[in-house]
């Protein structure tokens, strides 16, 4: 007990039992010196834990209220960004009032401040002149809610340092600061509906013009996204301005929420919220002061009164906040009218989870047989129902009826939609992937639904314990899919040992990997008669 005290007091007051220095001998190296270094704008400093540098809540832009970002103001002496930075203001939410929901995800907002426009770094070297390949992290939560330290499967950490690559998480304008339109208000707000997009180009330049300071390889980017996250992806790759700022991209439970805003009803909203909070053209500029909880909730009611009128995003969905199509800085909807092609040199991959939103969905009374499913099903599908019963027992031949009734029937249809049109295009390859992994915390209840591959790419199945379950069956998968994308990311070709060869996608052939236990698999075709 005693040998046990001496060792943890020298551990807290830095000193090693062999009289080494702290860089040397605590888990946690917080030292200035350690880790200084840097940036177009000024000098960081970070910490070091085991052997990743770490760097948090890094300004990457500034920006005023409405208004495309700028480079932050420079500073002088070394900051400190070993915490993180703060994010978007954003609605409350009840997510922490469900329980179950709350302990399965370890939601995290941190404090939230318009000085929004950060970024976080993890890298297992600096100043060294290696060319590490950089991805960086495009948080989930719609255009509305989220940050780039959501949960822990976020974390960079494990990432960086299995791969040795450069992680970076951002965070960015959303909901009404980041795509409000106010255009009709003069030059100054030109791109207000967009600039929560345009952060994320900023953050983007910020990596192409600094990361080298950081291990990274400007040109070796990687960009991935989850959810709203890859909705973003997905919004980059048809974006101008964002063009040459990455070279590979991930779509991960992103593809069913494709969208961009018309112009005209974007700027309908923005014009009815100007005179719901009393101002005009003459005093427009008096909208950077308003209180944001004012300014939400006038966005907000202008939103529903557009929907009470019938108004419906291009999706189908209802009013929300997203991208706009304004012909500029996006100038066609996402993956339409040729703006798939912009960037068709990108290789892309691209998937989702086999529950996604439904993963505790059950067959009602009375559901018995494949035939009761047929009659039960008719009442949403219609003549369809039958087609989709029999495409389920051909593609999932020891599928359950229960299984049936969780199955996914709006991202993956979306995102074999997204990998046909790259294949069509003849451009880069596009990889295509269903994450399948029952995840046995809570009594199973979650399934392989909604944001629960997202620890597996980042190699934090035990970090997300919670989440995951931390199996030795899914620790091992962890390790591959990290692996698969590290690869991708090294190489733009994903691959890795535990895996077979991984096929992209033609305009003949649908190649998915089947991400399960114990082993993941590749199948042809193998639920196209599901989504005839």
């Amino acid at each position: 007990m005693k040998q046990l005290f001496f060792s943890l007091l020298l551990l807290f007051t830095g000193i090693g039992a062999n009289g080494q220095s702290p860089s040397q001998s605590v888990i946690i190296d917080s030292s200035t010196k350690s880790s200084t270094t840097s940036t177009q704008y000024g000098q960081v400093c970070g910490y070091i834990y085991q052997g990743v540098y770490t760097y948090k809540g890094i300004p990457y832009a500034q920006a005023g209220r409405f208004e495309v970002p700028q480079p932050p103001t420079p500073w002088t002496g070394i900051r400190s960004c070993r915490t993180y930075g703060p994010s978007c203001p954003q609605p409350k939410t009840n997510r922490w009032d469900n329980d179950a929901g709350a302990f399965f995800y370890l939601w995290y907002e941190g404090r939230q401040n318009e000085d929004c426009l950060r970024l976080n770094i993890w890298t297992k070297g600096i100043n060294d002149g290696k060319k590490r390949p950089v991805l960086v992290w495009l948080h989930g939560g719609g255009f509305v809610e989220g940050c780039g330290q959501d949960h822990p499967g976020y974390h960079g950490h494990n990432l960086a340092d299995k791969g040795d690559v450069v992680v970076v998480s951002i965070n960015h304008r959303l909901n009404t600061l980041g795509y409000t339109d106010l255009s009709d208000f003069g030059s100054k707000y030109k791109y207000s509906g967009n600039v929560g997009n345009i952060d994320i180009v900023a953050a983007l330049r910020w990596v192409r013009d600094n990361i080298s300071h950081f291990g990274g390889d400007p040109n070796c980017v990687t960009i991935f996204g989850q959810s709203g996250g890859g909705a973003k992806v997905s919004s980059m790759l048809c974006m101008p301005m964002a063009k040459g700022l990455f070279h590979r991209a991930m779509i991960m439970s992103g593809s069913g929420f494709m969208c961009g805003m018309k112009h005209d009803l974007a700027r309908k909203v923005g014009r009815r919220t100007v005179e719901l909070l009393g101002l005009t053209a003459a005093n427009i500029d008096e909208i950077q002061q308003i209180p944001y909880e004012k300014l939400y909730q006038a966005n907000t009611q202008a939103m529903k009164e557009m929907a009470s009128e019938g108004h419906r995003t291009p999706s189908g969905r209802s009013m929300t906040w997203e991208p706009v199509v304004d012909g500029d800085a996006l100038p066609q909807p996402l993956w339409e009218n040729g703006s798939e092609k912009l960037n068709q040199d990108i290789p892309l991959i691209i998937g989702s989870t086999i529950n996604e939103f439904v993963g505790g969905r059950r067959p009602g009374q009375g559901v018995s047989s494949w035939d009761d499913v047929k009659r039960d099903l008719q009442s949403t599908m219609g003549s369809q129902a039958d087609v989709y019963v029999e495409g389920y027992r051909q593609a999932y031949p020891a599928g359950t009826i229960e299984q049936l009734y969780r199955l996914d029937t709006m991202v993956r249809p979306a995102a074999l939609l997204q990998c046909q049109k790259r294949a069509a295009t003849g451009g880069a390859p596009v990889w295509n992937y269903l994450f399948a992994y029952e995840s046995p915390a809570e009594d199973g209840g979650f399934h392989s639904g909604h944001n629960l591959d997202i620890p597996f790419w980042f190699n934090n199945v035990i970090r997300s314990a919670n989440m995951t379950g931390a199996t030795p069956e899914g620790i091992e998968l962890g390790e591959t899919m990290s692996e698969a994308l590290i690869r991708f990311a090294r190489t733009g070709s994903p691959s890795a040992e535990g895996m077979p060869e991984w096929k992209p996608v033609t305009t003949g052939q649908v190649h998915t990997l089947i991400w399960e236990c114990p082993r993941p698999r590749l199948v042809t075709n193998h639920d196209q008669p599901l989504w005839k």
